[in-house]
């Protein structure tokens, strides 16, 4: 069922994502542009968080980039988008480029 939820969440993220590109010269800077990029943000956010869910709890993810709202990962070749506020960055260390989820719901920088 998640799955079935999971595709509808995109397939609006898509359409949203469209109509923003179509109007945004018109709408720009105002409620409805707002409420737009909220959705899609909250519609990332639950795509993240379901395939991460998905995963085994002692898996370690490899970190690839660090953007504006998320930290990228990859495990198996596989993308996955880490919201940074569920990011522990001062557990950073310049030797540690894994992610791990802990028992507190937070990822940390971790050893191979």
């Amino acid at each position: 069922m998640n799955d079935l939820f999971n595709s509808i969440g995109n397939s609006v993220n898509d359409g949203l994502y469209k109509l923003d590109k179509s109007l945004h010269s018109t709408i720009k800077n105002t409620f409805i542009d707002d409420f737009i990029h909220e959705l899609q943000d909250y519609l990332n956010k639950s795509d993240a968080m379901h395939k991460l869910s998905k995963l085994p709890k002692d898996t370690k993810l490899e970190l690839n980039e660090v953007e504006e709202k998320y930290v990228q990962c990859y495990f198996n070749h596989e993308p996955y988008d880490i919201p940074k506020d569920m990011i522990d960055f001062s557990s950073k260390n310049d030797n540690y480029f894994r992610l791990q989820l802990q028992d507190d719901g937070m990822y940390r920088f971790v050893s191979k």
